[in-house]
């Protein structure tokens, strides 16, 4: 059975990537629908950079299968994939989807959580729907 690491691999150098990326620009979000909990789900660009598939383009991010709607990302992916990029470099027991992240996280007692890693962004989603913020 898959024993999950106290963080998510590739994390920290995924959340590092993204920082790289948007930190101190104006970000634009095409947003694209709304989950569930009517939390927007979109396309993040700065500078003309779309943010989701350069990040997918790195192996910073999986591309989400369940609001994903651009076949190109899952192509990036692949591509990435093959390249042994970011986190498909790591041996394959060490790669978790977020989705499951997630879960297994949940199902982890509240004291045991470590919320600060749970999330990578392959499909980024918001809470509002700005189309334009700072980070």
């Amino acid at each position: 059975m898959f024993q999950r690491p106290a963080k998510q691999p590739y994390g920290i150098d995924a959340r590092q990537v993204l920082s790289d990326l948007v930190l101190g620009r104006r970000i634009w979000l095409q947003v694209l629908a709304n989950d569930q909990h009517d939390r927007s789900v979109g396309r993040v660009y700065v500078e003309g950079i779309d943010v989701n598939a350069r990040m997918v383009s790195l192996g910073a991010a999986w591309t989400c299968r369940l609001h994903n709607i651009d076949q190109v990302l899952l192509s990036l992916e692949e591509l990435a994939h093959k390249a042994r990029r970011g986190l498909w470099a790591l041996p394959e027991s060490e790669r978790l989807p977020p989705w499951e992240w997630n879960k297994a996280t949940q199902d982890q007692p509240q004291e045991k959580r470590d919320e600060s890693f749970t999330h990578t962004p392959g499909m980024l989603i918001f809470q509002s729907s700005s189309s334009s913020i700072s980070i």
